[in-house]
């Protein structure tokens, strides 16, 4: 199955790992964050902002946040979009 996949960022503290796969035809966020309970509407509202941005509407999107700041997860998430609109890769 060929698929475009973007990945940015670090699982380390104070950043934000984030992987965008781009496929199908709706939109699947996971988020995992330290903060989940207090941001997590913030996260997915960010996420689907930058998606929105590229017309995307089928991706899988993964999120691992360690408390970074809303700018830092926008900034991750277009660079982790731009990547996966770049190139395909195979995934078997």
């Amino acid at each position: 199955m060929m698929s475009r996949k973007g990945v940015a960022g670090t699982d380390g503290k104070g950043d934000v790992l984030v992987e965008v796969v781009l496929q199908g035809g709706k939109r699947e966020i996971s988020i995992e964050s330290s903060v989940e309970k207090k941001f997590s509407q913030s996260i997915l509202s960010d996420v689907n902002a930058v998606l929105d941005i590229y017309d995307i509407q089928g991706a899988t999107v993964d999120v691992r946040d360690r408390g970074a700041w809303g700018f830092a997860i926008r900034g991750r998430m277009h660079t982790a979009v731009k990547r996966a609109l770049k190139g395909a890769t195979d995934e078997k």
